[in-house]
């Protein structure tokens, strides 16, 4: 089963979670929280924007290191 991160984002605890805090909940593979509380909590905030939490969205990996061209000095053959 898939893990989401969310933080709450207001000022009050919510979940038992305290304003400020990070934290996993099991998910759907659709991203959906398998709690119906954490539902919910999306939900309202979706409808009113209240700012009371949030998904933390995953990180962006990281970008493949490209490969310089060589310095014209170093071609072969001149």
């Amino acid at each position: 089963m898939k893990k989401i991160v969310l933080e709450i984002t207001g000022t009050v605890p919510l979940g038992g979670q305290p304003p400020g805090s990070r934290f996993e909940v099991e998910a759907f593979d659709d991203g959906t929280p398998t709690s119906l509380y954490w539902r919910k909590r999306l939900a309202d905030e979706a409808a009113c924007q209240c700012g009371a939490v949030r998904v933390v969205p995953d990180e962006a990996p990281a970008e493949p290191a490209t490969l310089a061209a060589p310095a014209a000095s170093a071609k072969k053959g001149r």
